[in-house]
């Protein structure tokens, strides 16, 4: 006779014990990365560029690899108002990608300087540029304060659209686990498509990409943090309400193998410097706890002042919830010489 239980149960308690002794090797483990991070923290200060060729290797495909830089820029004008000049892009690669932005040219400035101004989840650069409303939603007119400043605004739109309002639907984290499988990451097909619109910026006679700058919110200032890491020509950066602990917040597509023992936050940052950072958080984030960004930014401020450059770096916690500062302390800081 085989055995039967009437009471399904029983094995319960096993399984809870089971569930529970992963946690504690996970702890354990999470517990074993600070230290290990702050050796890797070193290492990555003594050789940066070596140490940019590893974070793109961790992000994978087509950051790595044989990959056609090559595209083709469509342009359509949209609208002139008081304030600039609108088009969309396209910038159609060789590789595959159509990536789309809108540029918005300052009116009555010659060359202007140029900002990328990326949006966060749910976003688009229509939102982050406030075409629906004056206040942009909770980008508080982000594009538009950088237009007032006389300088030329690039919004990529990401793969992050409320499918609801702004397109067709997508699941973002099936698309990273894709690429992941295929030896790359959304993080990775985002930033060449960053990478490429910067060559395409770049080449624009009318602008002028000396002071060449990136700033975004949320999921933005992630971007904003990762490319200006591994594209030099980005000097001046801008980041709000992203930068934190990052085993707190281990989303999927911000998730990639060892990473919790070589590059979260402040070690990705580090590549970042002597070049001019600005990082800002919320008091009153409902998205991310703020007590977690001090202790990363602690130790990224102790990067800048061992390079002589503790003046190019500043962070701040403001006033506000999960939105870009209403205050321009940010805008001021990394403007501030030009």
């Amino acid at each position: 006779m085989q055995y039967r239980e009437t009471d399904k149960a029983i094995g319960n308690a096993y399984r809870t014990t089971y569930l529970n002794s992963i946690k504690d090797v996970i702890a354990k483990r999470e517990a074993e990365t600070l230290g290990a991070r702050e050796l890797f923290l070193e290492q990555v200060m003594q050789n940066p560029e070596q140490y940019r060729d590893k974070l793109k290797q961790m992000f994978g495909w087509p950051l790595v690899g044989d990959v056609s830089r090559e595209f083709s820029a469509h342009e359509e004008f949209v609208a002139e108002d008081e304030l600039c000049r609108i088009y969309r892009v396209t910038l159609d690669m060789e590789m595959g990608l159509k990536a789309y932005g809108i540029l918005m040219l300052p009116t009555g400035v010659e060359k202007p300087r140029v900002v990328i101004a990326q949006h966060g989840g749910s976003g688009t650069p229509e939102m982050i540029s406030a075409f629906y409303d004056d206040r942009g939603q909770n980008y508080r007119n982000f594009s538009g304060r950088i237009l007032h400043r006389g300088m030329a605004v690039y919004a990529p739109q990401m793969l992050l659209w409320n499918p609801d309002a702004c397109g067709e639907k997508f699941d973002r984290v099936a698309i990273d686990a894709k690429l992941k499988q295929l030896g790359g990451s959304i993080t990775a097909l985002e930033l060449f498509a960053l990478s490429v619109a910067t060559d395409y910026l770049h080449g624009r006679e009318d602008l002028n990409c000396d002071e060449f700058s990136m700033a975004g919110l949320s999921y933005g200032g992630f971007y904003t943090i990762l490319h200006t890491a591994l594209d030099t020509r980005v000097k001046r950066a801008c980041s709000s309400c992203w930068f934190n602990d990052r085993l707190a917040y281990s989303w999927a597509d911000w998730t990639w193998f060892n990473s919790g023992f070589t590059f979260l936050d402040a070690e990705i940052a580090a590549l970042i410097a002597p070049r001019r950072l600005y990082i800002e958080v919320a008091d009153k984030d409902d998205v991310f706890d703020v007590t977690g960004a001090h202790g990363q930014a602690s130790r990224l401020k102790k990067v800048y002042e061992q390079l002589g450059k503790e003046n190019e770096f500043s962070f701040c916690v403001f006033s506000g919830g999960h939105e870009f500062n209403p205050e321009d302390t940010g805008f001021d800081f990394i403007w501030q010489d030009l």
